[in-house]
């Protein structure tokens, strides 16, 4: 079965091996898809509560082969990053505080949207949902900003911020329903000056070849470079430039006739000629 969504661009997940011997899941009302499946398949990978804690459950066989992509120069380093960061959340300290802030980086790279979540819980560990979620983000230089975070799974909000200045910054949370309040939470996170164009210089062929594709380009190996360059259309790098301009209005034909005529007048009186 196909692939789609998460952290990674759409062409990456389109060209990821298919998983197979999949079981026809459906999430709950508190489970958070990860990857769902494609034609509105079972979800792949998806997140469950269960208690105070939380599970993940892989659905299918075949996973290692995201690792294997021979047409991704990244995707050995996908599939690493994909898991690290997965069971680095699994590993999280058990949410104890019915509010809870964290960004989905703590490190953000410059000129990228801050992405920041909130859980939010009732004193039995379950989640809860349609609740007010607001905050305010007070900046490196000493403004503040306010933010409203948007319901996404049960218990869990979501808010984007776009435009954040490099520095670190600092985010306070509330949380109300029904005009009570229901916690409180607050976090840190810091937004780089260089962006993530700078931290990863390497080559992404799967994304160069989306992006021909859709500008009707054409990619090659390095291998086959010169007879690619060979195919190319040639067009003139000079330029013609061209002038147009009225001779009854140039100075240097002004000042030709004026002269010719002072001449003419000059050469009259002499002759004595009217």
């Amino acid at each position: 079965m196909p692939l789609t969504n998460t952290t990674c661009p759409r062409p990456t997940w389109r060209a990821a091996a298919p998983l197979v011997e999949f079981a026809p899941l459906t999430p709950g009302a508190g489970d958070r898809v990860l990857i769902a499946g494609g034609d509105h398949g079972p979800p792949l990978l998806l997140a469950r509560r269960l208690g105070r804690g939380q599970a993940v459950i892989l659905n299918g066989t075949g996973a290692w082969r995201w690792s294997l992509n021979p047409h991704d120069d990244l995707s050995a380093e996908r599939g690493r990053r994909l898991w690290r960061r997965l069971v680095r959340w699994l590993a999280e300290p058990v949410q104890g505080e019915p509010l809870r802030v964290r960004p989905e980086r703590w490190l953000a790279a410059g000129g990228e949207p801050v992405r920041l979540f909130a859980t939010l819980q009732d004193e039995r560990f379950q989640p809860v949902a349609r609740a007010a979620v607001r905050g305010e983000l007070s900046l490196a230089g000493g403004r503040t900003r306010p933010v409203t975070f948007e319901p996404a799974e049960a218990g869990a909000y979501v808010a984007t911020l776009d435009d954040v200045p490099a520095g670190r910054h600092r985010i306070a949370v509330r949380a109300e329903k029904g005009g009570r309040e229901l916690g409180r939470a607050t976090s840190e996170f810091a937004v780089d000056r260089w962006s993530v164009e700078m931290s990863q210089p390497l080559p992404d062929s799967t994304l160069l070849a989306a992006v021909a594709s859709a500008t009707g380009g054409r990619t090659t190996a390095e291998g086959a470079i010169d007879g690619w360059a060979r195919r190319l259309e040639t067009s003139a790098m000079a330029r013609v430039r061209h002038e147009s301009t009225r001779l009854w209005e140039s100075p240097w034909l002004f000042a030709v006739m004026v002269a010719a005529l002072g001449v003419e007048w000059m050469w009259r009186r002499r002759r004595g000629l009217p």
